[in-house]
């Protein structure tokens, strides 16, 4: 199997999406739990640079989960016989994933933009928009956890217990309660999902031909 570098790129970039989404974790773990529009806009004028940080980088999560996506999906599709079932599933709920982590960003930056503004109006909107923001990132989750994890289930493309792991995910999203469970194990499950990737397509990559030494010339008496 000709292994390209672009393929080679593509489980790394669920390692770096964990590195990002650990990072953004840590520079909004002390943002206000609250709808309260007054505390969100006094914790965003005060730490500006932080959430504007913390937003660009969950959209590039949301460009690295994409391309991840692909990943799994070739992983799970080279084990399937007929037709590609959980592998589409499982783009599809990659792609999920990406689009909530992309209206995470925008919903961050736009709701620091109204309190640089001043708009309070505009700040109280986002903050009722932003309440339910979650959700759609924990129904992409469920599609993409069940499907990975059954399907690395019957395909063998991640170990056994990393494919349990993955399908108990995916039922503690379907909980609703779990779902913050599920959000702070994600960073930690792209990393290891992504550098099983990569060492399983580094092993199955032919090894690289070596170049024979020319031979030296015969000397004739």
């Amino acid at each position: 199997m000709s292994v390209s570098k672009f393929d080679r790129f593509l489980p790394i970039a669920g390692i770096l999406a964990g590195l990002l989404l650990v990072a953004v974790n840590a520079l909004t773990w002390s943002s206000p739990d609250s709808t309260d529009a007054a505390d969100l806009a006094a914790y965003g004028s005060s730490h500006e640079t932080r959430v504007m940080i913390a937003g660009f980088a969950m959209g590039y999560v949301a460009v690295l989960l994409a391309f991840f996506a692909v990943a799994l999906r070739g992983a799970i599709r080279s084990g399937e016989a007929d037709e590609s079932t959980f592998s589409s599933v499982a783009f599809a709920g990659g792609l999920m994933v990406s689009v909530a982590s992309a209206l995470w960003s925008y919903v961050s930056l736009t709701t620091l933009s109204a309190v640089t503004d001043g708009n309070a109006a505009a700040v109280s909107a986002m903050v009722h928009f932003s309440s339910l923001s979650w959700l759609p990132w924990l129904i992409g989750s469920a599609v993409l956890y069940l499907s990975v994890g059954i399907g690395a289930l019957r395909t063998a493309a991640l170990p056994r217990w990393l494919a349990f792991v993955t399908v108990g995910l995916g039922v503690l999203c379907l909980t609703g309660v779990g779902g913050i469970a599920v959000y702070l194990a994600t960073p930690l499950w792209l990393i290891v999902a992504g550098f099983v990737l990569h060492q399983r397509l580094a092993a199955a990559a032919p090894p690289r031909p070596t170049t024979a030494a020319p031979a030296a010339p015969s000397v004739h008496v």
